[in-house]
Formats: C-alpha cells, structure tokens, sequence
C-alpha cells in the first residue's frame, strides 16, 4: 500500500469540499445533471489515481517550490 493509499478517505474528503466551493459555478454554467454526472466521474477517477501519487519526501527536497507550477504546466 503506498503512502497516500492508506489516506486516501482524507483526500477524497477534501475532494469533496473543493468540489463542493465550485459546485454553484458549475451548474450554473452546465446545468445540474451534467454537473452531478462530471464531479462524479472526476472523484471516480482521482480516486483510481490515489494510489500512483509518488510520495516525495518533505519540503526541503529541490526544486519542491515549483511542483504546483509544474503540474498546471503538464496539464496545458
């Protein structure tokens, strides 16, 4: 089991709470069925990935300040 595996109820609760801030944002712009049917299919799928998030140990690791900038850069 790896290191976010065995927290992964945590992660999906805090999925649920970001969810939930932009959940009136999306209905109004999709509607509530599309919107219910995408965050649902999104936290299907995070939750599949859990347990492929490397862990990187602490925050003294290099180059530690860039990942956030890094991960939007791979999502373009």
């Amino acid at each position: 089991m790896g290191y976010y595996s065995a927290r992964k109820e945590k992660l999906l609760k805090d999925f649920g709470r970001t969810s939930a801030l932009i959940n009136a944002s999306l209905v109004s712009r999709y509607g509530k069925e599309f919107t219910n049917t995408l965050q649902r299919e999104v936290r299907q799928e995070y939750e599949k990935l859990i347990p492929e998030i490397p862990y990187i140990k602490g925050r003294r690791i290099r180059f530690w300040h860039q990942l956030p900038s890094m991960r939007q850069s791979h999502l373009d």
